[in-house]
Parts: C-alpha cells; sequence; structure tokens
C-alpha cells in the first residue's frame, strides 16, 4: 500500500476498486484493476495504481485526434462546458478585475471557455492543453495572436519566470500524477503576488458516492444503475479541504479562501436543482471542520 502522496502518512486504506474503463472495446488507460485509496490523516482520495504521467499524456494528446470542432454536437458541448465556467468565474470576478497585470495562463484550457471570460475583463490570454486540435479550435474561435496557445505539457514548456499574472488550473490538477511539481512550476512563472486559480473535485463527496456504490444497490427497471462515473482511471486525486490547504502551503502559495461549489453536471448551472445546491453548499460549509456538501471547490491563492 502506497503512502499518501500529500502528506507521506502510511495510514492510508483501499476503500474502492474498479477495472478499467473500457470505451468503445479501447482501454482509455492500462487495463487492470485501479484502487482508490484514502489517507486518514490528510483525507485525500487517490488511485493506489501504476498509472504514469506518460499514460495521461499519451491518452489526452490522442484522444480528441479526430476531433471535428465544428460539428454542432460539439459546439453544444462548448456551450454546456462554459456554462459552468461562467458560475464559477462570476463567484470570483470582483478579485479578478482587480487584480493587478494583465497576462492570464490557463492551464488545460480546452474549449477556451474560462479564456474567453478574461479576454472579456481586458486580460491578454494564453492557454495550454495537450491536445492540438482544442488550441487550434480556442486560437481561432478567440482570435488569439500565435504563439500563446501551447499543446505541450506544462513541465517542458519553456516559460519564463515570473511572467504570468493569473494561473488558472481548473478541472486538471486531479488528473496530474506529479501534482507537486507542476505547482512549483506554476509558482515559478507566475509573478510575486500574482493570482492562483484552482478548482478541483471534493474527496469528502467522491467517499460519498463510494459509500453510495458499495453499499446501496439501486435498479432502474429490471436492469442495474450505470457506472456511477467516478473516474477512477483518469482521476488521480480527489482533494479534500485539508489536503487543499497543505499543498499551498507546501508550495509557497498563501492560501485565500475556498468557495464551495455544487452541481449536476448533466443539467445547466441555472436549472432550479443547481441552484438550490449551490445555495446548500454556502450554508453547509465549516471549513474549520473540514466539511462540505459541495463536489467541487474554486481555491483562491497568491504566490508568496
Amino acid at each position: 500500500m502506497k503512502k499518501c502522496p500529500m502528506c507521506g502518512s502510511s495510514k492510508t486504506k483501499v476503500i474502492y476498486s474498479e477495472p478499467c474503463e473500457l470505451r468503445g472495446g479501447i482501454p482509455i488507460m492500462p487495463e487492470g484493476i485501479y484502487n482508490q485509496a484514502f489517507c486518514q490523516v490528510c483525507k485525500l482520495l487517490f488511485v493506489d495504481s501504476n498509472v504514469d504521467d506518460i499514460s495521461l499524456k499519451s491518452m489526452y494528446g490522442n484522444e480528441y485526434i479526430d476531433l471535428q470542432l465544428t460539428d454542432p454536437k460539439i459546439l453544444d458541448k462548448v456551450e454546456e462546458s462554459e456554462t459552468m465556467i461562467r458560475l464559477k468565474y462570476n463567484k470570483i470576478r470582483s478579485i479578478i478585475i482587480n487584480n493587478n497585470g494583465n497576462k492570464w495562463l490557463d492551464i488545460g484550457s480546452q474549449y477556451g471557455g474560462l479564456l474567453e471570460l478574461a479576454k472579456e475583463d481586458g486580460y491578454q490570454v494564453y492557454g495550454i492543453d495537450l491536445c492540438e486540435e482544442y488550441c487550434k479550435f480556442t486560437e481561432k474561435r478567440l482570435s488569439i495572436p500565435r504563439g500563446r496557445m501551447f499543446s505541450k505539457d506544462l513541465l517542458s514548456g519553456d516559460y519564463e519566470s515570473n511572467y504570468f499574472d493569473v494561473i488558472s488550473i481548473f478541472e486538471t490538477i486531479e488528473h496530474i500524477v506529479d501534482f507537486k511539481l507542476y505547482m512549483e512550476c506554476i509558482r515559478r512563472i507566475l509573478v510575486p503576488g500574482g493570482l492562483f486559480l484552482m478548482s478541483v473535485p471534493v474527496a469528502d463527496f467522491q467517499r460519498f458516492r463510494i459509500f453510495v456504490k458499495n453499499n446501496l444497490k439501486f435498479k432502474v427497471g429490471a436492469k442495474s444503475k450505470p457506472d456511477s462515473q467516478l473516474l477512477i482511471h483518469t482521476h488521480i486525486y480527489n482533494f479534500s479541504l485539508k489536503s487543499i490547504r497543505l499543498l499551498f502551503k507546501e508550495s509557497n502559495f498563501l492560501y485565500v479562501k475556498a468557495i464551495p461549489i455544487g452541481y449536476f453536471v448533466s443539467l445547466s448551472s441555472s436549472s432550479l436543482i443547481n441552484k438550490l445546491w449551490n445555495i446548500m453548499t454556502k450554508i453547509i460549509f465549516i471549513e474549520k471542520k473540514n466539511f462540505t456538501i459541495a463536489n467541487n471547490v474554486l481555491v483562491i491563492g497568491r504566490k508568496i
């Protein structure tokens, strides 16, 4: 059993196992059993397997190689994705528009939804995504000058130190095995006092889903309920509030605040269910006790 990759504790245990998911008969990750482990000290959830960043880069770099980003279905997906991004952006816009400097880098920029909002607020935008098709699509859609979209890994790029005023990494760092090295690189290229924004899935919520999956048997008609989409093969980490604070401290970032966010990805952010859940996540949020009912958290920090 591995030690916790966040705090180094050996007090870890496997709480859920699942075989590699097949997509169209082809494994999206190396085949085998993937174990979800839980750290009893910092409350991090992590995949206890031999997955590495090389496998992940291969998957993300090739998964969308035949993507036709002018297809109406893709554009619908862009709109759905950007609805959730706008929800998060609106929660922190007052901080963003009062931030010094105007260079914004988004890591894992995908369709460019976050960059579009940042550009509207006057930022010079830059993006990183392993999928080259996404970079070309975003560059064209947002009329971004050439040389600002990078289809290569953050660690392999030659990025200038103390250059960007804002760096965001939404729904991305949980996919990266060596996340601490990424944090070091982010800190290096961010200006002193620069704004760091991170959005990640919450471990407590995922533990609840695992409990339900392990202990409750749902039936839809005569068929079992489909997979709960825990994404155990690609979400290498699910961060607890405690582990996030520890990560910021070890990476020499000033931890400013965390904003809980609750939503069902299958529903729009304007749906009544998502509106009510967002209200409840704000009310039922006891950060000092590391308790939240949110499935996602948006964390704000600054480079010390």
